[in-house]
């Protein structure tokens, strides 16, 4: 299992919908949820097989959704 981890934008209900159905699309995706407590609103992401954080980033971004690595 992968994990892929990500500050994100998504603060609304509608936002939330717009993630699941981009990452819907994802078969590698097995799981997702969003952290709303977090300050960086964290997307973890696990994944059966590997999957790059810019495919996943690419996704979001096509239904409006800003994602972007956490820094270390």
């Amino acid at each position: 299992m992968n994990l892929i981890i990500l500050k994100s934008d998504i603060d609304s209900s509608e936002k939330l919908v717009s993630v699941k159905k981009a990452l819907a699309s994802l078969s590698e995706i097995l799981d997702w949820n969003v952290d709303f407590m977090d300050i960086d609103k964290v997307l973890r992401i696990e994944c059966a097989q590997v999957i790059s954080e810019s495919a996943v980033i690419d996704q979001c971004k096509n239904v409006g959704i800003i994602c972007e690595p956490l820094p270390e």
